[in-house]
């Protein structure tokens, strides 16, 4: 009965300590970034649409510094409703997140739907990386996911015209 009396204020207690400590290896900014990370995970896939948006809001604002987001962006891409925001919050990662988004592109073994999603996606970083990652798909077995990259090459060609498409 005494433990349980003091039980919540033995728990703040602990968790003070503990920021205390990881205030001593990291600077504020880190230690805020590193806990809204966690937090931030599970309610990417929550099952209220608007905080998934939200929590994919807040994913696209963490993008410089933190990768673990861009994998689970990427499957989002396959949810007919969360798709427009997590390609939003892919395309802020810019030119970075270019090779990432090839290597989900190219795989045979990425749900097929994503993979149908990733050259819109790749169109909205105007640069010669995108351009060269979606000729490689031109050849791809899914006759769907080459359509797609020949429609993201054509948007990035209209809209950007000195980008250089490789004619062979």
């Amino acid at each position: 009965a005494f433990i349980a009396v003091w039980q919540m204020e033995l728990l703040f207690v602990l968790a003070g300590a503990a920021s205390w400590f990881a205030f001593g290896r990291r600077t504020a900014h880190e230690y805020r970034a590193e806990r809204l990370t966690r937090l931030l995970v599970p309610l990417l896939f929550d099952a209220n649409e608007d905080v998934a948006k939200a929590a994919i809001a807040g994913a696209r604002r963490l993008t410089e510094q933190d990768v673990i987001f861009l994998p689970i962006l990427v499957s989002l891409l396959a949810h007919r409703r969360l798709k427009q925001a997590a390609r939003v919050a892919l395309a802020s990662y810019g030119p970075d997140g270019l090779p990432a988004l090839g290597h989900f592109l190219r795989d045979p073994d990425e749900a097929l739907w994503t993979r149908r999603h990733l050259p819109a996606t790749i169109a909205q970083i105007p640069c010669q990386e995108s351009v060269d990652l979606l000729v490689t798909v031109l050849d791809d077995a899914d006759g769907f996911v080459r359509y797609k990259a020949l429609a993201a090459l054509a948007e990035l060609h209209r809209e950007w015209p000195d980008l250089h498409i490789d004619p062979k």
